[in-house]
């Protein structure tokens, strides 16, 4: 839905800006308006992470995954919320699957991964 693209992008330029309440907001509403907005979940499950609100990213890295199972990035973020909740095991599964996925993110997953071993 075209609408929701629009709060999607004005929440990414938001985000940019330093200004992760209002691009939450923006995220939240395109994803109301199309639920299936993977892009907006993972935009809004990286704002959850960085607040520390763990399970929230978690959740919403999930609906990510349940959609594309190929999404590292999703990947990366469910298993650095998982790490901070405790999960380890959960926590290595989810970033080898990252960096297996996309080896780019072997750099950020690295020192997490060794923090589950």
């Amino acid at each position: 839905m075209i609408i929701s693209g629009i709060y999607e992008d004005r929440g990414q330029a938001r985000l940019v800006m330093g200004n992760h309440a209002s691009a939450l907001e923006d995220f939240n509403e395109a994803i109301k308006l199309m639920p299936d907005n993977i892009d907006a979940y993972l935009k809004r499950a990286q704002i959850k992470m960085e607040w520390k609100d763990y399970e929230g990213a978690v959740h919403d890295a999930d609906q990510v995954i349940k959609s594309s199972p190929n999404n590292a990035s999703a990947y990366y973020c469910r298993g650095a919320c998982y790490l901070a909740l405790g999960h380890k095991k959960r926590a290595l599964s989810d970033l080898t699957n990252a960096v297996k996925i996309d080896s780019t993110l072997t750099p950020q997953a690295e020192p997490l991964i060794a923090q589950c071993e």
